[in-house]
């Protein structure tokens, strides 16, 4: 499994207020850094991070106009979203929140029923059958759990009852 690497020389130069990162502010490759990402991945990740940000973008814009009820910008976040969905393999699973729309683009959820979800449309539940994203959800727990692990307990219980014929 290839990665990106930093040096520890380059982890210690790195100030409070700087973060730590291959890329200089001006685009170029920082010195010593290196990216063994084969370049297929890398255009894909490219790809999807231009796509992350129109479509965020878009969505903002149509919350601006009444068009949908509320969104929840990941203007900043699009690189954490397509490295989520593009490190889950094609059987994974993802319990996606109102957060993870372009996670659950890139493992196969159509972009329209991100955009459905916002509106508050049923449509938005009904989930391609081989497409493996839980329909988004708006998270809430009671307390001494997170948001999301009441839908993944959920989907446990009910694996397991699947596995054992019940």
């Amino acid at each position: 499994m290839s990665s990106t690497y930093l040096t520890h020389e380059d982890q210690r130069a790195t100030t409070a207020d700087e973060p730590i990162g291959v890329l200089a502010p001006d685009g170029a490759l920082r010195s010593r850094a290196r990216v063994d990402e084969p370049p297929a991945l890398l255009l894909e990740m490219y790809r999807w991070l231009v796509f992350g940000r129109a479509f965020d973008t878009r969505l903002r814009n149509l919350q601006r106009q009444g068009r949908i009820t509320t969104y929840a910008p990941v203007a900043g976040q699009e690189a954490i979203q397509v490295g989520c969905g593009l490190a889950l393999r094609p059987d994974d699973w993802l319990v996606s929140t109102y957060r993870d729309g372009i996670a659950g683009t890139v493992h196969g959820l159509p972009p329209e029923h991100v955009a459905l979800f916002f509106r508050g449309h049923p449509r938005a539940g009904m989930v391609p059958p081989d497409v493996n994203v839980l329909p988004q959800q708006v998270g809430s727990a009671p307390p001494g759990y997170t948001a999301c692990q009441t839908p993944c307990r959920g989907c446990k219980r009910a694996w397991r009852w699947s596995s054992t014929g019940r």
